[in-house]
């Protein structure tokens, strides 16, 4: 099945195939209860985040964000204008980290530059597991929390899940992600990673995806 959706990026028209796990056989040990339908009801089930990680693995988001490479948004079900999206992180540590973050809408650039407080997710990890989620500090504290669901072995893409820590089911406001550091871009994502966002994020529209024109972005914000 193909889906295309048709979005401006530096005014370019793009299509966007939704790549399907039917004959991948991956998710044997996820079990029933870890399925869920959203609304509307239809005869195909989406993954909802399961306890404890993929695999009973809890992916430390620490090891992800710390490199000093650039980390892309590469696919994206957030209901948004947003066409590009890039980060960059300094001072890595397991409490914090230091973010740039830089959003394409409309040919304008917003910036934020915040401190990213690593933690944990309640229902997705215990205080003896790795940080596997951060959240933006600002003064309204209203920030969503960004989780990490999986990892690449080589750490060079995440699948995350941006949440308000309320029940494991898709409400307004949430969505999922496909992010990706810099030095992957020419191959795309691990096929894994892939997987895994096509399998979360099923029933959701994917609202955007990086294309080669968000590399323009880089040379207004240098």
């Amino acid at each position: 099945m193909r889906f295309s959706f048709f979005i401006p990026v530096l005014y370019c028209s793009i299509t966007v195939p939704i790549l399907h796990g039917e004959n991948v056989d991956y998710d044997d040990d996820i079990s029933d209860d870890q399925l869920y339908y959203t609304h509307p009801p239809s005869n195909k089930t989406t993954k909802k985040p399961p306890q404890k990680g993929i695999d009973g693995t809890v992916y430390s988001i620490q090891e992800f964000l710390d490199t000093t490479e650039k980390i892309w948004v590469y696919n994206s079900t957030e209901e948004t204008n947003v066409t590009c999206r890039v980060e960059v992180f300094e001072d890595v540590n397991p409490l914090y980290a230091s973010v740039k973050r830089y959003s394409l809408s409309n040919d304008a650039i917003s910036t934020i530059d915040a401190n990213a407080v690593l933690s944990f997710h309640p229902k997705l990890a215990t205080v003896q597991d790795p940080a596997n989620e951060m959240k933006l500090e600002n003064e309204r504290n209203s920030n969503p929390y960004e989780t990490l669901l999986y990892m690449s072995k080589s750490h060079d893409c995440g699948v995350f899940y941006i949440n308000y820590h309320s029940e494991l089911h898709l409400l307004l406001g949430t969505w999922f992600e496909l992010r990706i550091r810099n030095s992957s871009l020419a191959r795309g994502p691990d096929p894994m990673c892939s997987f895994w966002f096509e399998q979360f994020s099923s029933q959701q529209h994917v609202t955007y995806t990086y294309t080669p024109e968000c590399l323009c972005m880089l040379q207004r914000i240098s």
